[in-house]
């Protein structure tokens, strides 16, 4: 069975996912990221990198399940369930060994996980403080830890796939997965936290699902928030308001007991001047940092609330710049490249690691 296994190529998304032989080495350690359901667009870009880590905010369609293979460790996430699927027999970023094989199930469509490329076991703390052996998602050194429920199907053979994303050097790198089409279901569920909701993973997947499941308010994706086919290494800055140039005219007339008019003109110019996004416009929701915003209370966060920047932001500054250029905005939402801008009024606040809450100031 397992001879016949090796042999098999299975498209399962945007990468070509197939069994390794025994003697290919290169396709074991290759980086992979596929798809199901197959052919959706996964869009990501890296920020905090530094010597043996890097972390990663991700872009799926709602109701997408990521699977990603690489030689690293995964120690944090966000916005995500996971599991390992596949372990390395000593750790995944060992030079000697297998990858680690992760199942991402998204809870938004932003999500994100920091890794250590090259974890050392005796000083873990060389990757980031939180890079311990018990933080993992995949187990190592040979731990005990839950796998994912399909793990045992896939008797732990070695994975590998063609990948047909590239990362674009730049001051953020992105990579763009192959791109699929739009579906008029593609969205989000929002529900009372407070209530919870029993399978949201199911909610996700559909309006349907959301409304007859949650009780929830599904809020549709438009075709312009999708990622785009390729990602340019640009940096997009807040818009410059134009220059504006006044004139001003004063005409008066003065009349003396000789038949005299005088007629003074005067012209002046104001040079163009901009305003960038300022700190003091905002201030922090129950700190900022760590924070979700959300309206009168916790479990207040129906989708009216907020409208999403179309492809994405920069910057903190930038969403800033976005939630100052729109009329009644209330304050702003971020992580990542996702930029919420609020036209409700934000009362209240959740943590949730990797977001900011700022309020506008009055």
């Amino acid at each position: 069975l397992q001879v016949y296994r090796r042999d098999l190529r299975v498209l399962r998304g945007p990468g070509h996912c197939r069994w390794c032989g025994d003697d290919d080495a290169a396709c074991r350690s290759s980086e992979c990221i596929w798809t199901e359901p197959a052919g959706r667009t996964v869009e990501r870009a890296s920020r905090e990198e530094k010597d043996g880590r890097i972390c990663w905010d991700f872009t799926v369609p709602s109701g997408t399940k990521v699977y990603y293979q690489s030689k690293t460790d995964i120690y944090h996430m966000w916005n995500s369930n996971a599991c390992c699927l596949s372990a390395a027999e000593s750790f995944g970023s060992d030079v000697t060994g297998n990858p680690n094989l992760v199942v991402f199930t998204p809870t938004v469509g932003t999500f994100g996980f920091c890794e250590c490329t090259a974890w050392d076991p005796s000083n873990p703390g060389t990757c980031a403080g939180a890079a311990t052996s018990d933080n993992m998602i995949c187990p190592v050194l040979g731990a005990s830890k839950e796998m994912c429920s399909e793990a045992a199907s896939w008797d732990g053979l070695p994975v590998g796939c063609t990948p047909v994303f590239s990362t674009t050097p730049s001051a953020t790198a992105t990579t763009t997965m192959a791109v699929s089409t739009t579906s008029p279901t593609d969205g989000c569920c929002y529900w009372d936290a407070n209530k919870g909701c029993e399978g949201s993973g199911y909610c996700w997947e559909s309006k349907a699902n959301c409304e007859g499941s949650c009780n929830g308010n599904w809020k549709a994706n438009t075709p312009s928030t999708m990622a785009p086919t390729t990602v340019p290494p640009t940096t997009t800055v807040a818009p410059t308001p134009a220059p504006v140039y006044t004139t001003t005219t004063t005409v008066s007339t003065t009349t003396t007991p000789m038949p005299t008019t005088t007629t003074t003109t005067t012209t002046t110019t104001s040079m163009p001047s901009t305003t960038p996004a300022s700190s003091d416009s905002f201030e922090p929701v129950d700190g900022g940092e760590g924070r979700a915003c959300r309206g009168a209370h916790a479990g207040d966060n129906d989708a009216s609330y907020f409208t999403t920047v179309s492809g994405g932001v920069d910057s903190l500054d930038e969403c800033k710049a976005h939630c100052l250029a729109t009329a009644g905005c209330h304050g702003i939402e971020n992580i990542g490249r996702r930029c919420e801008i609020w036209t409700h009024p934000v009362g209240a606040s959740i943590s949730l690691d990797g977001y900011v809450c700022l309020r506008v100031v009055g």
